[in-house]
């Protein structure tokens, strides 16, 4: 079986019980990185040192390299489950991780200096970022193509400040834990209670109301 073979069996069989989310990260990356390099590849003569390097030479953030690692491992792993291959050559693949610190938080102020600085279509997307708290990957899923931030001001400082930007205004933190899109509510807090939608609303329109007030 080929590489393209298997990966339409984890899209088949595994992306449908992913968030919608990340099914088009997923979709994305299979589409723009793996299948041009790996597709045509048969499943038993992917050698671990070869994707190394694959993922050693592409011109992307070290997370992203990591995601990458993350998604192959995955269509490997389901082909294990399936019992359409025997190893997943990924388990040995080293790829080194990425954020090593806390990315900085904007204050409104600093966040309209720099969308002032921005042109489009950077402009668009890191107001979106700022409003949404969408993560890098999302932003890819959804298809907007690509971009390049300054070291200086990482494309997570966006996302951090717009979780700040809702604690500050009093969110609920079930409520910014929705919004945020975690998986686990132990990321932000153990909280029970169910968000609505009204409140998400209310709590985007605070945030969006001081990032584009004149």
């Amino acid at each position: 079986m080929t590489l393209d073979a298997l990966a339409d069996d984890y899209v088949e069989k595994e992306l449908p019980l992913l968030r919608y989310g990340t099914q088009q990260a997923h979709l994305s990356s299979l589409n723009r990185w793996i299948r041009p390099r790996w597709g045509g590849c048969l499943v038993y003569e992917i050698k671990p040192m070869e994707v190394e390097q694959w993922l050693q030479s592409l011109p992307l953030a070290e997370k992203s390299k990591v995601n990458l690692r993350s998604l192959l491992h995955l269509v490997f792993q389901h082909g294990r489950r399936w019992e359409i291959t025997d190893v997943n050559p990924i388990d040995l693949v080293r790829q080194r991780g990425g954020r090593r610190s806390i990315p900085r938080v904007l204050s409104v102020h600093d966040m309209r200096l720099v969308l002032g600085e921005l042109t489009e279509p950077y402009h668009t997307m890191v107001l979106i970022a700022a409003c949404l708290g969408l993560r890098a990957s999302e932003i890819i899923g959804l298809q907007w193509g690509d971009f390049n931030i300054t070291k200086t001001v990482g494309w997570h400082t966006f996302r951090h400040s717009y979780s700040t930007l809702l604690l500050a205004n009093g969110t609920d933190v079930k409520v910014q834990s929705e919004l945020l899109r975690h998986s686990n509510i132990g990321t932000t807090l153990n909280l029970y209670t169910q968000a609505v939608s009204e409140q998400k609303r209310a709590a985007h329109g605070q945030v969006v109301e001081q990032l584009l007030a004149v």
